[in-house]
């Protein structure tokens, strides 16, 4: 909350209702300058530093009560606030579904964003001590493969796995909530009959505006991989380096 205060930030917490900069974003800010400050000393001062950083972005443990909304859940929350008492077999199969994905959401994927961030230090660490002249064409490449591989999976967790989820969510939330609460609030506001209610719960919500979505997405990185290719037959690039640009 220092930090807000003298800063000026203005959005409130949804969970704790205060005012205060992302506590994970706070955590990253003070590793990075602890990295920086451990560099200084040589020999173990990288190894230490890096640690610190890999261990922290995102932070990897917390033991406390005082950040009461550092390991928030606000997707099972609304979830849980949402479910109805009464619900039929299909109903609970379409609920447990969604509770499945809004779990994946906000504790499997933080999870695994900690996991790939940790084995990158691990892996640069192993490779560093491994190499010498004898192996080192053989062990690079196997190293730059390895890094290569879990920076990927570091750039999918953090913004394609999430939005993804989220897009799941929606639609299952969508498909499984929004026709029978609009069911049920025509029927009070009307007076709809039975075979009414039945006849809008029939009804699919419309995918056109995600097919748009899906659309604009394989048109744009179509497009991308055709510039890719034509460079690659042009200026004889390697593979390699066009794995590196995608």
């Amino acid at each position: 909350r220092v930090y807000a205060d003298q800063l000026g930030y203005p959005e409130e917490c949804p969970h704790c209702g205060t005012t205060h900069i992302p506590y994970p974003d706070i955590m990253k800010a003070t590793a990075m300058q602890i990295s920086l400050g451990w560099q200084l000393f040589p020999f173990i001062g990288p190894i230490v530093g890096k640690l610190a950083e890999h261990c922290n972005n995102p932070p990897l443990y917390y033991r406390g009560t005082k950040l009461k909304c550092f390991w928030a859940s606000p997707n099972l929350n609304m979830i849980a606030a949402t479910k109805e008492r009464k619900m039929s077999t299909g109903g609970k199969i379409k609920h447990f579904l969604v509770v499945s994905i809004a779990f994946m959401k906000d504790f499997a994927i933080p999870i695994l964003q900690r996991i790939v961030g940790i084995s990158v230090y691990v892996v640069i660490l192993y490779f560093t001590q491994v190499i010498n002249k004898q192996n080192l064409e053989q062990m690079g490449v196997r190293m730059f493969q390895f890094v290569m591989a879990l920076s990927f999976l570091v750039g999918y967790l953090d913004a394609f796995f999430p939005l993804l989820a989220l897009v799941l969510l929606a639609i299952a939330l969508v498909a499984s909530k929004k026709q029978v609460q609009q069911a049920k609030s025509d029927k009070q506001k009307f007076g709809s009959t039975a075979a009414n209610i039945a006849a809008k719960l029939e009804q699919k919500p419309t995918l056109w505006p995600l097919i748009g979505q899906v659309i604009h997405g394989v048109s744009f990185g179509g497009s991308c991989s055709i510039y890719f290719f034509n460079e690659w037959k042009e200026k004889n690039l390697s593979l390699d380096s066009i794995q590196l640009m995608g």
